[in-house]
């Protein structure tokens, strides 16, 4: 007979519920609460039930809850008489943010064993195993089918639909398949490997000049015409040169007023500033290290690195997980994961200023360190 209060499941979902929306606003005060307004009544509340009952949880959050608690109940299945794995910590971060935050969970966690105190969750060891195998089942049956888009067809045990999902939710569980490792590319007209390999033309045994050879095929990727016309159509190109437009406008003006020497910048290296403004601030991110998928930190320590197919990968170690680090080199790949380091950066933004046919390389340097130079108009050089 099953265990399972699926009620409590149902409840962490999205449009999960139908009240009215409230407004939150988090406290400043000493303590660790949330204070949660009603729209419409004033009235407030920092319990968990009451917020359970007053928004509904997004799709993407209720995704990444249920892959951290579905991480916690793994561990405790697969070494049940480890204290470390029954306990819930309430002020990781991680814990806080993405987990203890969604609507309903405080229920469920409740349902499925867990006792809270004043600082954590601990799971008696008096909780059967197999309730919680249940949970996890049951769990794992729930997320698969929101990650399938199949969720608002399918029924509980308790014979109840689930809710539909919306556009935006749905876009957001295509966010949560897009960070799938490996990830699938954009289309382009020719495979990576076809698009970067061509015959040896250097007759040499020099290490140095062969990868130099080999990173000048790499870049001839940037111009397969799918890839540059995905990658023009992910530019906001009228919101950048707008803003380009207003700094020659300023300049213009400053020039005028005898407050600015310098000679009037070109539009096109105005508008090159704002692409790489807008590509460090919005489209891509730098990653040192990707953090535990449990407790957030990003001081896992480096088990080994491996090859999937082509791809390099980093493979860090904490709290009993393995954390997977994709190193691409494929821009098509780039383009989707917009994460990485100096070398994923330096690739996919060159790549970006060939979308705008900017004259571009990509530096390499033996210091382990790599860059993007754009040829500048109005003064003939590389920056």
């Amino acid at each position: 007979m099953s265990e399972v209060n699926f009620e409590c499941i149902r409840s962490i979902e999205p449009n999960a519920a139908n009240n009215t929306p409230v407004a939150v606003t988090a406290s400043t005060s000493n303590t660790s609460s949330t204070a949660i307004t009603s729209s419409t009544n004033g009235n407030s509340s920092t319990t968990q039930t009451q917020r359970s009952q007053s928004f509904e949880n997004s799709a993407d959050a209720y995704l990444e809850a249920t892959r951290i608690l579905l991480v916690l109940i793994e561990n405790v299945l697969k070494e049940p008489t480890n204290p470390k794995y029954r306990t819930i910590r309430l002020e990781n971060k991680t814990i806080k943010e993405k987990l203890l935050s969604v609507a309903g969970i405080a229920q469920l966690l409740n349902a499925i064993g867990f006792q809270r105190n004043v600082t954590e969750y601990t799971l008696p060891e008096d909780v059967p195993l197999k309730r919680i195998q249940q949970y996890r089942d049951v769990l794992q049956e729930r997320r698969e089918s929101w990650l399938k888009g199949t969720a608002h067809t399918s029924t509980t045990a308790t014979g109840r639909e689930t809710p539909k999902v919306n556009g935006n939710e749905m876009a957001s569980l295509i966010n949560e398949q897009r960070q799938s490792e490996p990830l699938r590319p954009i289309v382009t007209s020719t495979p990576y490997q076809q698009r970067i390999t061509f015959p040896r033309v250097l007759q040499t045994n020099n290490a140095f000049l062969q990868s130099m050879e080999l990173q000048s095929d790499a870049v001839m990727q940037y111009e397969d015409e799918k890839l540059l016309a995905a990658g023009r159509a992910l530019i906001p190109i009228d919101e950048l040169t707008q803003k380009a437009s207003e700094k020659l406008i300023a300049f213009q003006e400053q020039i005028v007023a005898g407050e600015c020497k310098e000679k009037e910048p070109c539009i096109r290296d105005l508008l090159v500033v704002e692409l790489c403004n807008w590509f460090n601030t919005e489209f891509f991110e730098w990653v040192n290290q990707l953090p535990c998928r449990v407790c957030g930190s990003e001081e896992s320590k480096l088990q080994r690195t491996q090859n999937e197919g082509d791809i390099r990968v980093e493979v860090s170690f904490c709290c009993g997980q393995e954390t997977k680090f994709y190193r691409y080199n494929d821009v098509a790949q780039l383009l989707v994961s917009r994460k990485g380091r100096c070398g994923e950066y330096a690739n996919c933004f060159t790549f970006l200023c060939r979308c705008l046919e900017y004259d571009a390389r990509i530096v390499y340097s033996r210091f382990d360190h790599v860059w993007t130079e754009v040829v500048k108009k109005y003064v003939p050089c590389y920056e």
